[in-house]
């Protein structure tokens, strides 16, 4: 991105590819003038310009402006009921749900904003997400910027332009009026030694054009005898810088063998490098002025002839004029150019720096000429400054090719210089080596920026992960040189940072971040790297280890850095790091698989409770590619084969009539090949990978269809229930109610006939998202359950809050009652837990399910404790439709 400066074309390319790979409704960058007011937008192409998107886009950046001006993403939600009125009807008239804003800021300039929008459902933006979108939002404003440079230099060139086109004007006029005026022009190219006479001056002399050849030593052939030596004083005193032009009367034969007396006025010129490379000459006949001078008669004839001269003469001094308007022209172009010119001798002693010295460096130009300008080159730079002036002077006339370099400003800095070296010592006119220079600080420095942007991390300035992976890869190379080299990768992800980003807020978050990256540098030695890799993954690389106790070492010492709290802004921070650790083998393989490896590592670790490390080894290799081939297999099968999953049906019965009041949908997956799978197999990785979206819609109406069919085919069973459960994320879904309405028209089953569970974690993510949600449910008469209470964020004080109509006990109570030296000292009896649970229940108005129940012993004391249902294998094992159809037959059956 910042390789260009096709700046529209890079923002609208932007735009499409964070639309295509964030999945949002409406991608847009906006972008502020001088004013601060917005002038040009970018949209995705599903997005339509129109002057509502534009009216939102400037309203929500006035209303945000101040947050955004420091550089804080700010994140809008439809369902936010903290956000102000002004902002909420401006959602409504958009009709977006969520809007994320990225401020593009380049060196604390505010310059526009990335504008994401939700339209479809309610967005959560991970870590990674505004991640991406902040280093995404520093490459455009440094485009931005780099764009604005651009424009600016090219309005420097057309001004440029525009005076050398002036001159260029100029000097044609001149030469239209050397014409006019029958003045004979010579010029001179010092280079070549070639010279060039103008038709008229030679037709002055009598001759035709092709009869004098455009060489010099022919040329001087002409002038008198007596004249020559004092016509080639002149020439080089003016060469030499000694006289201000070159100005001479002498005399020119003529073709009849005469001599014409002839006045003389030239100038040498410089080309834009400011090297002397022609002379141009005027040649006036002054002949019967000369003549005048020598007789006294007076005549008409003389006098004609004296006025005459005396036009010539005037005529002369226009042309002298002409040239002196030229040379002040171009004088001040060289006084007032940002371009530094140097002549210098073969010593390095300098005789001439043009006035752009003082601006450019703060040196004054006379008192700098006269000294060596070696003593101003940085020592790195000077054995290259003096490799090319040896080329130089062995190449007269060449100029050399550029080379960059460094020289020191009056107030002690280094500045950088791109310049071109010529000899010209040869030349009589220059007689020393022009060293045409231009300062290219800024470009370095733009140069140095981006370079360290692209390999840094811009909160922690750590190296990111493509330093990272360069250094890692230089260590496999050297290890593979080195029998005795050993090193280790550790990959530490920090656990419930998002816990606390949330808690505290981003700022705080990122003040945590940086604190751990000092930290861990200040753990490892100076020759190690310390890494960041995303929003809360740093990694190590130790190397010149002794073996893995050098890597569990550091492992330990981090474990032990961080028990420590870190204060951030008068808060006490606790904070635990899983960290995988992964060493170089007999075959270290590449790159990626080293650190893969010590992901996957930290990820057992973390499956392992947090807070420690494991060591990698292959069968944790082996179980991530079981895992991958098992959501492939799950993936494809949701996509392509559905007849691959089915359902069973677990009887839900009270345990004070022991009749069966309904069923629990439970799904299973027989695989053409695998076979059965466990849900405890697939139904995480589902859960994980979102699969469970439509996974679960998928049951939700195979069980509403079962049920409906059954009532069919049973009327006398249209009080028997279907529980179904239903995922966080698909509770999260913000079409939702849309589609249980859909299933329910389908199946033609009523609201009253369907219980779908939900699992505590759901209920505190968005207290009023959440309660909304289940109000929509309850008045279409669905019944609402808490499935597996007692396993998660537990807490019977929340329950009033919500409009449940059952709650189940999970398993894992149920099944130790009754079972002896179950119950340690100090710890509480799960009886009373139970019965806790229970009492509360009924005192909101809800019923009790008990999960699990295997023996008559677990019935009796939930009877006692007057729990009304139960459910397990005691009374029946999930059924397939064929089973359960036949149990329902058979009540069916007993009731008539």
């Amino acid at each position: 991105m910042r390789n260009t400066l096709l700046l529209d074309e890079v923002m609208q390319n932007t735009v499409e590819q964070l639309h295509e790979v964030l999945q949002v409704s409406h991608c847009i960058i906006v972008r502020l003038d001088y004013q601060k007011n917005i002038n040009i937008c970018h949209f995705n192409n599903t997005t339509v310009e129109c002057e509502n998107q534009v009216s939102f886009c400037y309203d929500v950046h006035q209303y945000y402006s101040e947050l955004l001006t420091r550089g804080e993403q700010v994140k809008i939600s439809k369902f936010d009921t903290t956000i102000d009125s002004e902002v909420k009807n401006l959602i409504d008239e958009f009709q977006v749900i969520s809007v994320l804003i990225t401020p593009l800021l380049y060196q604390d300039t505010y310059q526009g904003g990335i504008i994401l929008g939700q339209c479809d459902q309610k967005r959560e933006w991970t870590e990674d997400e505004l991640s991406l979108l902040k280093s995404i939002a520093n490459h455009c404003a440094i485009a931005i910027h780099q764009a604005e440079l651009y424009q600016q230099a090219q309005i420097e060139i057309a001004q440029r332009k525009q005076v050398e086109e002036h001159l260029r004007k100029s000097q044609e006029r001149y030469a239209l009026a050397i014409e006019a005026s029958h003045v004979g022009i010579w010029e001179w190219e010092l280079q070549t030694n070639a010279i060039y006479v103008d038709p008229i001056l030679k037709a002055m002399l009598g001759y035709e054009d092709w009869e004098v050849r455009n060489i010099m030593d022919d040329w001087h052939q002409l002038v008198h005898p007596e004249d020559r030596e004092q016509v080639m004083a002149a020439k080089n005193a003016h060469l030499a810088g000694l006289t201000p032009k070159y100005e001479i009367e002498h005399r020119m034969q003529h073709k009849d063998r005469s001599y014409r007396w002839f006045f003389c006025c030239g100038v040498v010129i410089q080309n834009e490098k400011g090297i002397t490379n022609k002379m141009i000459v005027t040649n006036t006949d002054i002949t019967q002025y000369k003549h005048a001078e020598e007789t006294v008669i007076a005549s008409q004839q003389q006098l004609v002839g004296m006025m005459t001269l005396i036009r010539n003469i005037t005529e002369c001094k226009q042309a002298q004029q002409a040239l002196q308007n030229n040379e002040v022209r171009f004088h001040a172009l060289i006084e007032n150019a940002n371009d530094l010119i140097l002549i210098i001798d073969a010593e390095g002693i300098s005789r001439y720096i043009s006035p752009s010295l003082i601006r450019v460096l703060g040196y004054i130009p006379e008192k700098t000429v006269g000294q060596g300008i070696f003593d101003l080159i940085h020592i790195d730079d000077l054995s290259l400054i003096t490799h090319t002036f040896n080329k130089a002077i062995e190449n007269p006339g060449i100029s050399q090719p550029p080379i960059e370099y460094r020289v020191k400003h009056s107030n002690g800095y280094w500045c950088f210089f791109e310049g071109v070296v010529t000899n010209l010592l040869h030349d009589p006119a220059v007689e020393g080596i022009i060293v045409n220079s231009h300062d290219i600080t800024q470009r370095k420095r733009i140069e140095e920026q981006l370079k360290h942007d692209a390999l840094h991390d811009p909160l922690t300035h750590l190296p990111n992960r493509t330093l990272f992976m360069d250094r890692l890869e230089q260590t496999i190379k050297y290890a593979e040189r080195r029998n005795n080299f050993s090193f280790a990768v550790l990959f530490i992800d920090l656990d419930r940072f998002k816990v606390i980003n949330d808690s505290f807020g981003h700022s705080m978050g990122n003040q945590l971040i940086i604190a751990i990256a000092e930290q861990l540098k200040a753990l490892v030695s100076p020759g190690d790297t310390v890494a960041r890799l995303g929003a809360d993954e740093f990694v190590i690389l130790l190397e010149y280890i002794s073996g893995i106790s050098d890597a569990t070492y550091i492992a330990n010492r981090i474990h032990k850095q961080l028990t420590s709290p870190i204060i951030l802004e008068g808060n006490e921070v606790f904070i635990t790091a899983s960290i995988g650790i992964a060493l170089n083998s007999t075959n270290i393989g590449s790159a990626e698989n080293i650190l893969r490896d010590a992901e996957i590592a930290m990820q057992s670790a973390k499956n392992m409770g947090r807070g420690c490390y494991q060591i990698f080894c292959t069968s944790m290799h082996t179980q991530i590619l079981k895992r991958l081939k098992l959501e492939n297999n799950l993936q494809s099968a949701l996509k392509n084969d559905l007849s691959q999953f089915v359902l069973n049906y677990q009887p839900i019965v009270s345990l004070s009539t022991n009749n069966i009041t309904g069923f629990e949908a439970l799904v299973r997956w027989q695989h053409p090949q695998l076979g059965l799978i466990s849900p405890a197999e697939f139904i995480p990785v589902a859960e994980e990978t979102g699969l469970i979206i439509h996974l679960g819609l998928w049951v939700l109406r195979e069980a509403c269809r079962q049920l409906r069919q059954w009532q069919n085919e049973f009327p006398n069973n249209y009080l028997l229930k279907m529980s179904v459960n239903l995922s966080v994320k698909q509770f999260a879904q913000a079409d939702l109610i849309e589609q249980i309405d859909q299933i329910l028209l389908e199946t033609q089953l009523d609201g009253s006939n369907l219980k779908l569970e939900i699992t505590e974690s759901a209920l505190i993510e968005n207290y009023e998202f959440v309660t909304e949600k289940m109000s929509q449910l309850r008045g279409r008469n669905i019944e609402l359950c808490i499935d597996d209470f007692g396993t998660g964020y537990s807490s019977l004080s929340y329950l009033h809050r919500f409009p449940m109509s059952t709650l189940k006990i999970d398993r894992s109570f149920v099944n130790r009652i009754g079972v002896a030296n179950m119950i340690s000292e100090g710890s509480i009896d799960p009886t009373e837990i139970i019965r806790s649970i229970i009492t509360l229940s009924h005192n909101l108005g809800i019923n009790v399910v008990a999960e699990g129940v295997e023996t008559t012993e677990q019935v009796l004391q939930l009877q006692a404790l007057k729990c009304e249902y139960g459910q397990g294998y005691l009374f029946s094992k999930p059924l397939d439709i064929a089973k359960a159809t036949s149990l329902i037959s058979t009540i069916n059956y007993a009731e008539k």
